[in-house]
């Protein structure tokens, strides 16, 4: 605000023909005074934006950005005698551990589908429903498994204990909406996973970018 009044004073007295501003005896140049001002508000305005983007870095330094991938060839995340499918989450920070990490299973469409159960959080592989990723490593997260004895039955593995068995139709493509967040995660934003199971064969798992 200051600026703007100065600039305006300075805009006026151009506009009268006034070059010089006269004091205790001795007359000084305007524009050089507009000079000065104008310097005086660049440096604020750096040391502000330097602020502000020091603010961003020191907030994005505290967020453990998440990414869900699936690798095929992986065994830990396939394994096909048992129909075992897994999905990955890899923690992108270089810094930042990703705290209280959980994949909630939002929905599967078609909806009717194990209605009562969703949206459920799936277990961690080495157990539970929560974990800690360190910065640049990763976690797996049970989605489904073939019910042994069977020989279309899958099996969720979700928290909730019920509906946790289902029949996929093989002329059908589903979609299971996986949403994975952390305690100190950016936003997060569903992930789409889509599961078919021909008949004679086995179940394909793929993620949608």
């Amino acid at each position: 605000m200051l600026f703007l009044l100065l600039t305006a004073t300075f805009l006026v007295l151009d506009a009268v023909g006034v070059r010089q501003i006269s004091g205790d005896g001795k007359a000084i140049d305007w524009q050089w005074l507009a000079l000065a001002a104008f310097v005086v508000f660049a440096v604020q305005v750096y040391w502000a934006l330097l602020k502000q983007q020091n603010e961003i870095n020191n907030f994005k330094n505290t967020r453990a950005p998440l990414e869900v991938y699936f690798d095929p060839e992986d065994p830990a995340m396939l394994w096909p005698d048992q129909h075992w499918y897994r999905i990955g989450v890899r923690n992108k920070s270089r810094f930042v551990q990703a705290q209280d990490t959980i994949a909630v299973l939002e929905k599967m469409t078609p909806y009717e589908l194990l209605f009562k159960a969703l949206p459920s959080k799936l277990g961690v592989k080495d157990g539970g429903v929560r974990c800690t990723i360190n910065p640049g490593g990763y976690a797996l997260f049970d989605v489904f498994s073939r019910v042994p004895e069977t020989e279309r039955t899958l099996a969720l593995w979700i928290e909730a204990t019920i509906d946790r068995s289902f029949r996929l139709d093989p002329d059908i493509e589903y979609e299971f909406q996986i949403v994975v967040s952390a305690a100190n995660h950016e936003e997060p934003k569903p992930t789409i996973v889509i599961v078919k199971h021909p008949l004679g064969q086995d179940p394909e798992f793929s993620i949608r970018s």
